[in-house]
């Protein structure tokens, strides 16, 4: 570790907190605290809290410390204010960490904010400009001075926006203006009629700035991370600084205790009477637990700390939740009863609250999957819409009270296994299907009877999975195959028969719109799921039956003639090969699929969707797919999907390679030589040992983009339209036939299955909405009489 360097630095009276009545007695006087609302870090509203301890005696400046550290290949810059003056009572103790690694072009930004506790509060910072601060840490790589200049000035202009404070570069005259001068000229001109200021807001004197160094100024301003106006220094107004929460206070306390134990970085004043051990224990169903929270249960001073612990026993769940309420910390710290206070916030039952006493393990907070975005992309027509589905499978305490809420007492778990499985249930199956379609929780639970863990056992057997194996993963996969069922289903069954209804009418088609294809997915799921006791197994059985007719699907679609010309870039049998073929340690091959020929038959191999679902997205460049094989590339073992780059160094395409999907057969979690291979082929991948055709890749796009309907829209007709939403075949009878042979046959069940034809659609009224949607003429010839006995005739 280099020794520190330092610029000046004056720091902020701008304390921000969780509100007066959560500040820590030690920083009031006489109990009186002015507050005022402001904006600070993160967009959020914090308290700005006046006092005269604090603002009545004057600024000092302070220095700003610079502690570098790491290796060749990573920086770790350290700002924070020197704690060496101490004739300002009120000291911050903001802290900004970064890490960068100048060779990849990554970095990352933590925040430890100063909100008046003995703990401080991470937040991640995040820059709207990140890519291209990527782009410069990597053309700095070869210069550890100028890759570490960047990272100061990064890490100050953090700092700048996390305290609210403004810079003045060293050597100007004029300080600027302040928060705190604001809110003084404020009450200022709300007291302008008064004779004196109200005794309690304190007279503010002077002004506080930031002293930042000639050198990181200038490099602030030509790397567009700062401005500089009169000698005024603040963070460029457009580089879009955000500060958000979700790491633990608890472990960045603990950090902050061991790595910062240095003369040149004074610690919160209580933060070493903080028992660590005893907020770890009341706080251990937290998996992200506040500074509020680690100070209140972590006082050792404090003479209500066994109430505190006996509190978070009791509802461990709750432990976080119960420090956010005035009513629930003074009945804790009173020692009264806290079973009717929380029923009055939460409105649980005494028996609800007792049997969610039980839940003792952290909600889930993060995903399943490495990566867990929706995926979404354009299709031909411009219309952004979702493509495929790996969900976050998160849980907030806020939606497990609200449906704890709708259930009888009986049904919240009574046990730590049933709360696992609930839990698990919920988040990984429940709310990732019912946020898609909007309905109620209430109505996918009600056939258990609160008996999770024979629910857990029905929706593994409907999935075909073994109870055991059927964890986290296998039901987020479940989760993904079934909205990917609904939308196979909407946009081969549903929208083919309305569109082909109107054309019979003679009336017009409109042209696709996003709003309407979801209608169309909201109207699949209603027919898929009508009518069942319990839609969630109904769903899982469904899927898992259109998983082994996707062969048969593609086989039927392929039927009749081929639809108008096509562009030139779709016409074309292959596309362009994003990396060559890569032989790994263990025996198996990774290769890049460029054809609708190669993905069908990897479909066919492995029983998914890739060949039906993603050829279309592949041919665009808007993903790219690949195959584990055999060497002699006989035999699938997985396929995995890579998300399209957004940058055109490829170095950073390398960097920020993404893996959206990985699935074995029948859309399984790969087996372990499968997930080896795929390891390696990333780390090869990374560090430029797999060939790449990035420039090949981005002149296929650009192609592909001219042809677009943004590049002229008005050029095709909304039949060509809705060929590139829905196939080339959508019109043809006798493929509309098959396919709805296959799915009525196959993997429909009840009165759908029972049906004749596609026109079952119409017997609802959501059907007919939809017909009425996109052309309300076809929909009034349909319900005519005439229409009734044409239907009638045609059907025998």
């Amino acid at each position: 570790m280099s020794n520190p360097e330092c610029v000046n630095l004056q720091h902020s009276r701008c304390l921000r907190g969780p509100g007066a009545s959560a500040v820590p007695a030690r920083f009031r006087r006489n109990g009186s605290v002015r507050s005022f609302n402001c904006p600070a870090a993160g967009g959020v509203i914090l308290r700005l809290l006046l006092h005269d301890e604090w603002l009545g005696k004057g600024f000092e400046v302070k220095p700003m410390i610079i502690r570098k550290a790491g290796s060749a290949e990573r920086l770790e810059i350290s700002v924070w204010m020197d704690p060496s003056i101490r004739r300002v009572p009120r000291h911050r103790h903001d802290l900004v960490m970064l890490t960068a690694e100048p060779g990849t072009g990554t970095f990352r930004c933590i925040a430890l904010a100063d909100f008046g506790l003995p703990v401080l509060q991470p937040q991640t910072v995040e820059f709207a400009s990140a890519r291209r601060f990527g782009e410069l840490f990597l053309s700095r790589a070869d210069t550890r001075d100028t890759a570490e200049s960047l990272a100061v000035v990064l890490a100050t202009a953090a700092l700048l926006r996390l305290t609210g404070v403004a810079g003045r570069m060293q050597g100007r005259s004029n300080p600027p203006t302040s928060e705190v001068d604001v809110v003084s000229r404020f009450e200022n001109f709300l007291n302008r009629g008064t004779a004196t200021a109200p005794p309690d807001v304190p007279t503010i004197q002077g002004s506080d700035s930031i002293l930042v160094s000639e050198k990181f100024v200038l490099d602030g301003i030509e790397s567009g991370i700062l401005n500089e106006s009169e000698g005024t220094v603040r963070p460029h107004r457009e580089l879009g600084i955000d500060f958000r929460t979700g790491e633990s206070a608890l472990d960045w306390a603990k950090f902050v205790g061991s790595e910062m134990n240095r003369p040149d970085y004074r610690h919160p004043e209580g933060f070493r009477s903080l028992d660590m051990e005893a907020a770890a224990r009341a706080l251990t169903s937290i998996s992200a637990p506040s500074a509020t929270s680690v100070w209140f249960f972590g006082d050792a001073l404090s003479p209500h700390h066994s109430w505190r612990q006996q509190s978070a026993a009791s509802y461990p769940a709750l432990a976080e939740f119960m420090t956010q309420f005035d009513d629930c910390r003074k009945a804790i710290d009173a020692g009264r009863p806290l079973q009717p206070v929380i029923s009055g916030i939460t409105r649980l039952n005494k028996g609800q609250l007792k049997r969610l006493g039980k839940l003792r393990k952290p909600l889930p907070s993060g995903r399943v999957f490495r990566l867990g975005e929706e995926v979404r992309g354009l299709d031909p027509m411009g219309i952004d819409r979702a493509r495929r589905y790996s969900l976050g499978n998160e849980l907030s305490l806020e939606q497990l009270l609200s449906l704890i809420r709708e259930f009888d007492t009986n049904w919240v778990p009574a046990d730590e296994k049933s709360w696992a499985r609930l839990i698990d249930i919920v988040s990984c199956c429940i709310e990732p299907i019912r946020n898609r379609y909007a309905l109620p929780a209430r109505g996918f639970l009600a056939a258990s009877k609160g008996n999770w863990v024979s629910l857990h056992a029905q929706l593994a057997t409907a999935y075909e999975c073994g109870v055991g194996d059927f964890d986290r993963q296998q039901m987020s996969m479940a989760s993904s195959d079934v909205l990917e069922m609904i939308d196979d289903f909407s946009l081969s069954v549903v929208l083919p028969r309305i569109l082909g209804t109107i054309l019979e009418s003679g009336d017009a088609l409109p042209f696709p719109a996003s709003q309407d294809i979801e209608a169309a997915k909201r109207l699949g799921f209603n027919l898929v799921a009508a009518g069942s006791r319990n839609p969630t197994l109904t769903l899982l059985e469904a899927a898992r039956r259109w998983m082994g007719r996707i062969p048969a699907l593609i086989a039927a679609e392929g039927q009749g003639a081929g639809g108008e010309a096509q562009p030139d870039w779709e016409s074309d049998p292959n596309w362009p090969r994003l990396a060559e073929d890569f032989q790994t340690t263990n025996g198996l091959s990774v290769q890049n699929l460029v054809s609708e020929e190669e993905l069908l038959e990897e479909s066919r191999r492995l029983s998914h969707c890739v060949g039906r679902l993603y050829t279309r997205k592949a041919r665009r460049g808007e993903c790219h797919i690949f195959s584990v094989r055999s060497l002699d590339g006989s035999k699938s073992h997985s396929t995995f999907e890579i998300a399209p780059f957004a940058t055109d160094n490829e170095q950073l395409a390398r960097n920020a390679v993404q893996i959206v999907q990985h699935k074995a057969r029948s859309n399984r979690r790969p087996g372990t030589q499968a997930t080896a291979a795929v390891d390696e082929w990333l780390t090869a991948f990374r560090s430029n040992t797999v060939v790449i055709h990035l420039e090949n890749v981005r002149n296929w796009r650009s192609a592909v983009e001219a042809e677009s309907p943004d590049a002229g829209r008005a050029a095709r007709s909304p039949e060509s339209a809705w060929s590139a939403v829905l196939g080339r075949n959508w019109r043809h009878a006798d493929v509309l036939r098959a396919v709805w042979g296959e799915w009525g046959n196959h993997v429909l069940r009840g009165e759908m299955a029972r049906s004749s034809g596609s026109d079952v659609i119409f017997e609802s009224d959501a059907g007919l909405n939809l017909l009425a949607r996109l052309n309300p003429n076809t929909a009034k010839k349909f319900l005519s009489p005439t229409g009734h006995e044409a239907r009638r005739s045609k059907s025998h």
